[in-house]
């Protein structure tokens, strides 16, 4: 819903081809659809007790059912559906559920596990309307959107609290160009006209409150990923890498985009990155986030994109990725697989210099490549602020009387609720 332009009005001759429309000016060029323009979109049948009541019940999915990449085909219940509502409700394999209640936004995908199946109100179901849209897609552009930056202002609000209209669901705008403009830390636009606060109310979209009181440029963006369930871990990786690389991509269009190729420069920095760049053993396949990071790294150069790689596994890492790097920062290494992994990824001659890694004492490196003249043995400056990755105490943990946690309020922050008394369970059928 935000501005799609990366610098309105950069050039004179793209101000010349910039179009008002309802979020904005944008290039004349540049398609913008809502959700309701790609997608047909229909909620299910309103709950009764006379439906339950029915002749011939049938099975239909309910809120609880669906949760994110799946639904729960195990605790099923039934109702009645008359003929015109069973063309109308009835599911096709391949459809998109998108919860209203319960967890907003919450999606998954059907894939036919019930011959004859129904759902009720509480869900949205989405279909594309052309081959342009895959359902595929947009269920991890939603899992993004909601569960991950909340870049619509529901993430923990129970259906008692806050639901996603079908009117609010046709109405997500330009999603693509609120993600980017985020993720790449630009700065709000005073050239583009945004919706204000009486016809899109403040906290509904945190991301456009932000842009509306005029966010500032920011140079370092953290996307935190650290609690994310590992086979989620490596999708959403790989959407972030693939949207920032193609979008850099498009920059080339110097009329549309009003940069020159390469004139916008990006790093990616990927912490801990054995957990989504690993190299696979004989039987496995390449996962997703690895092919698209090896693209990156081949590739990304061309386009200003650039890739560091931060990793306490070595060994573990794609070979890939690893040769298209040109310089290294090698704290100490132990482990005699990264030592001879590293050995064989860097040339012959530095192999005296990388016999003092068993030996470097904490807070020293060793830096070679390009981004260097020579070797250097270098100390690293204090952070500030320090992190908190220093080591527990476990003798004084164990020796000491016993911290017991507040588990409600973990439990509450975990689910996404203010406080202990939000967290109950409110999700209705």
């Amino acid at each position: 819903m935000k501005r799609s332009t990366t610098r309105l009005g950069a050039s004179r001759g793209l101000m010349n081809a910039l179009v008002e429309t309802e979020i904005g000016l944008l290039p004349e060029t540049w398609p913008v659809q809502r959700l309701g323009d790609v997608f047909e979109t229909q909620l299910g049948k309103m709950l009764s007790q006379k439906a339950h009541g029915g002749n011939a019940p049938k099975p239909y999915v309910r809120n609880k059912n669906v949760q994110w990449g799946s639904i729960d085909t195990s605790d099923m219940l039934e109702m009645d559906f008359s003929e015109r509502e069973k063309v109308k409700f009835q599911l096709r394999r391949g459809d998109l559920l998108v919860c209203e209640g319960g967890v907003p936004g919450r999606s998954a995908i059907w894939n036919g596990a019930i011959k004859e199946c129904y759902y009720q109100k509480a869900l949205h179901r989405l279909r594309p309307r052309s081959g342009s849209m895959i359902n595929q897609f947009m269920l991890h552009w939603l899992r993004f959107a909601f569960d991950l930056q909340n870049l619509y202002g529901v993430a923990g609000a129970s259906s008692t609290i806050a639901h996603l209209p079908e009117a609010q669901l046709k109405a997500l705008r330009n999603s693509l160009a609120t993600f980017l403009r985020d993720i790449l830390g630009l700065e709000s636009s005073d050239k583009v006209r945004l919706t204000d606060v009486e016809t899109l109310e403040a906290g509904v979209m945190p991301f456009y409150d932000r842009q509306r009181a005029g966010a500032n440029a920011a140079t370092v963006v953290i996307v935190d990923l650290s609690l994310l369930a590992l086979e989620v871990l490596e999708n959403v990786t790989a959407l972030i890498g693939r949207l920032i690389h193609e979008f850099l991509q498009r920059l080339s269009e110097h009329t549309i985009s009003g940069v020159g190729r390469g004139e916008f420069p990006v790093v990616l920095v990927l912490e801990e990155a054995q957990n989504y760049i690993r190299e696979n053993r004989k039987s496995e396949d390449d996962s997703i986030s690895k092919q698209v990071f090896e693209r990156i790294a081949r590739e990304g150069r061309k386009y200003g994109l650039g890739l560091v790689v931060a990793s306490q596994r070595p060994s573990e890492l794609s070979k890939t990725v690893l040769s298209q790097c040109n310089s290294f920062i090698v704290h100490r290494l132990q482990n005699p697989e990264d030592l001879r992994y590293f050995r064989e990824i860097v040339p012959g001659i530095y192999g005296q210099l990388l016999d003092q890694l068993p030996a470097l004492a904490p807070q020293t490196a060793l830096v070679l490549g390009e981004c260097v003249q020579a070797p250097a043995l270098v100390e690293m400056r204090e952070a500030d602020p320090v992190p908190r990755s220093k080591n527990p105490q476990f003798y004084k943990s164990w020796t000491c009387e016993v911290a017991v946690p507040n588990v409600e309020a973990v439990c509450a922050k975990w689910e996404g609720a203010g406080s202990p008394e939000d967290a109950e369970e409110a999700e209705q059928d």
